[in-house]
C-alpha cells in the first residue's frame, strides 16, 4: 500500500510538472503578459503622430494560439497651420480591448499575427495660457470610438521570454477629431512586443 502510495504521488508530481512545460517555441500553457510600445503616424498625414503603450494578459492555450485582454495608453502630437504660424495639439485615448495572437510555427523564431479589438476612450489635456497641463485630463469625443488594430511580426524566444518586433495597422471609427476630415482614424506604427 506505501508504494502504490508513492507511485501515485510521483505520477500527480509528473502530471503538475507536465502542465506548465515549455514548448518547443518557448511558450508555457496558462497564464502568459505582454508589454508593447508602438510608434508611427496618420496614414493621411505626416503631421500626425502617435505613441502607444499596452499591456495585455491572458491564456496561451496551445504552443501557437493566445487569448486575453489588455488596456493601453495612446499619445497623439498633430502639428496644424493657422493664419499665423504652425501650432501643435496633443491629446490621448485608453483603450480596452480583446486579444488574439498567433504564432504561426511553433519554433523559437516564428512569424506572429496579433488582432486586438474593443474600444478607446479619448483624452485630451487641459489647456491653460496656451499650455498644456499633462497633470489633468478630461474624457472627450475624440478620438474615441470602435477600433481594431493587425499586426505582423516575429517572434524571437529566449526561455520563457521572447521578443517581438512588428508592424502595426490601428483604425478607430470615430465621430469627431479636430484636424480629421474623415470620420475613421489609421494609423501605422512599428513598435515591439516584449512577451513574459
Amino acid at each position: 500500500m506505501k508504494k502504490l502510495k508513492l507511485f501515485l504521488l510521483a505520477a500527480l508530481c509528473l502530471i503538475g510538472a507536465s502542465a506548465n512545460a515549455q514548448n518547443e517555441n518557448g511558450t508555457t500553457e496558462g497564464y502568459q503578459g505582454f508589454i508593447e510600445l508602438n510608434m508611427g503616424r496618420y496614414v493621411k498625414s505626416n503631421d500626425f503622430r502617435i505613441f502607444n503603450m499596452s499591456t495585455t494578459h491572458g491564456v496561451q492555450i496551445n504552443p501557437n494560439v493566445f487569448v486575453g485582454a489588455g488596456i493601453g495608453y495612446d499619445f497623439y502630437a498633430y502639428a496644424y497651420a493657422d493664419e499665423h504660424d504652425v501650432k501643435t495639439d496633443v491629446s490621448g485615448s485608453i483603450p480596452v480591448f480583446a486579444n488574439f495572437r498567433w504564432n504561426v510555427l511553433d519554433k523559437k523564431i516564428s512569424p506572429v499575427f496579433d488582432l486586438k479589438a474593443g474600444y478607446t476612450f479619448g483624452l485630451e489635456a487641459v489647456k491653460t495660457d496656451n499650455k498644456y497641463d499633462f497633470k489633468n485630463y478630461v474624457f472627450t469625443d475624440g478620438p474615441s470610438g470602435f477600433y481594431t488594430s493587425v499586426a505582423l511580426g516575429c517572434r524571437f524566444a529566449f526561455g520563457t521570454h521572447a521578443i517581438v518586433p512588428q508592424v502595426r495597422y490601428k483604425w478607430i471609427a470615430t465621430k469627431k477629431v479636430e484636424g480629421f476630415n474623415s470620420d475613421n482614424v489609421g494609423f501605422v506604427t512599428f513598435g515591439a512586443t516584449y512577451e513574459f
